[in-house]
């Protein structure tokens, strides 16, 4: 009985619920309400939007409509390009160099390394960008760079707020002393305005332009990578920048980890200077100075400071770096005549006729060149100072700090190099004269 009552109270509580959900679902009176609603909301929603949107589409003129048909394409290409991805280039570490051994010696060890420049398996020729055109006043001076592959209507006083320093010199020239000496004395220029310049110093986005690093190896000259790189380097903002660069020549180890369109070749040191300055290997490492110069200097004011160290201090500082004295003297010496070629072909700035370089001889700023004498150390080095603020075209001289962090070299070449190899730099260095130093109106001796 009990068993009988259990199952008749869950059929009638059964019942009950099924009566209750159909006496809702099929009472119209009960639905059409909540249906009415959502409806009405739902019409507002797409009335609103048709409004915002008809009130946009009549507030666009076809100026604009223009200029975004104009600007799809040219951004369509550009996400095109970022799609593809850096997998697609070869890694420059594991190919070799891009075709310059033609004219090698025949005895040379080249290395093995090629780089593609395309995207895929395809490898792209060498480009070379046409010489730059100007334009000139009536009074002959040229007015701006006109050649549209690269940024036109550069006005000289626009590229006369971007101006780059390259402390130039070889290998073992002090650069990393030299340097912050530019780096202090830029920071301490200021404009008709009193406003401090923007001084640079690494600037990656030049490096990775004109040397090839950071996987930049696309040409040296390529319109479009100078044109963006220098939109980042020297916005067009009226402000005054002075970017300063100082790698050496030649760079690196010929396994450097960093990338170059060209590395240092082994076969260098085996070569006469006149073979390694000959040839397209050396002359486009770390970068063509020649294309560098003719093609950035459309965008700004390029001078550059050559340094001269002793012949054998310089030979001294890094010759491990080609494995023997001898080898590195090779080196070195085919550098110096490659940077001597560069500056006797540009004496002057092309649009300026001002002077494109000038010499700075390192024992004028040493202590052990005046035998401990403060006050002559000092005046020599204020005379330096003093050239180079006239050569930039800067106007503050008086520079304290500038040489606060110098502090001189404590090594003892000669007993570095051993007796040997001095007697054979001494021979060597008969054959540097009337290659090194450049002419200048200091005296440097070799």
């Amino acid at each position: 009985m009990e068993n009988t009552s259990r199952a008749q109270s869950r059929y009638c509580s059964h019942a009950k619920a099924q009566h209750a959900i159909n006496s809702y679902c099929c009472n119209p009176n009960k639905m059409q309400l909540p249906q009415n609603r959502r409806f009405l909301l739902l019409f507002g929603l797409v009335a609103t939007t048709a409004v915002v949107v008809w009130m946009l589409l009549a507030s666009t003129t076809d100026e604009s409509l223009t200029f975004m048909r104009n600007h799809s394409t040219r951004n369509s290409r550009r996400l095109l390009s970022m799609s593809r991805g850096l997998n697609q280039f070869s890694d420059p570490k594991t190919v070799k160099i891009r075709g310059f051994y033609e004219d090698n010696p025949s005895s040379a060890q080249v290395d093995t390394r090629q780089v593609h420049l395309g995207f895929g398996d395809s490898e792209v020729e060498p480009f070379y960008a046409p010489a730059p055109e100007y334009e000139y006043n009536d009074d002959g001076n040229a007015a701006y760079y006109s050649d549209e592959t690269l940024e036109p209507e550069i006005s000289l006083a626009e590229r006369s707020n971007c101006q780059i320093v390259y402390i130039l010199g070889v290998e073992g020239s002090i650069h990393h002393g030299f340097t912050p000496v530019i780096e202090k004395l830029a920071a301490i220029q200021t404009d008709e305005y009193d406003t401090p310049y923007e001084v640079s110093y690494p600037n990656g986005w030049l490096r990775s332009a004109i040397f090839g690093h950071h996987n930049t190896l696309r040409q040296l000259n390529d319109p479009e990578l100078v044109k963006s790189r220098m939109r980042k380097i020297c916005p067009r903002d009226g402000k005054k920048r002075i970017i300063i660069e100082d790698a050496s020549f030649p760079s690196g180890l010929s396994d450097d980890p960093r990338s170059y369109r060209v590395y240092r070749q082994e076969w260098w040191g085996q070569a006469t200077m006149e073979e390694i300055a000959n040839s397209e290997t050396a002359l486009n490492h770390p970068t063509n100075l020649h294309v560098f110069y003719e093609t950035y200097s459309a965008y700004a004011d390029i001078k550059f400071i050559v340094l001269h160290r002793s012949f054998i201090e310089t030979i001294a500082s890094h010759f491990e770096f080609d494995e023997t004295v001898q080898r590195h003297t090779n080196v070195i010496s085919g550098f110096m005549l490659l940077i001597r070629r560069f500056l006797d072909s540009h004496p002057t700035d092309t649009m300026t006729g001002q002077r494109l370089w000038t010499l700075v001889c390192l024992e004028h700023i040493m202590g052990k060149t005046f035998g401990g004498d403060q006050e002559q150390l000092r005046v020599s080095r204020q005379h330096v100072i003093r050239s180079l603020v006239d050569f930039l075209g800067w106007s503050t001289v008086e520079c304290p700090g500038c040489f606060y962090h110098w502090t001189g070299t404590r090594k003892k070449h000669k007993e570095i190099l051993g007796n040997e190899n001095v007697a054979m730099l001494y021979e060597h260095m008969e054959k540097m004269k009337g290659v090194w130093p450049p002419p200048s109106e200091q005296q440097c001796s070799l």
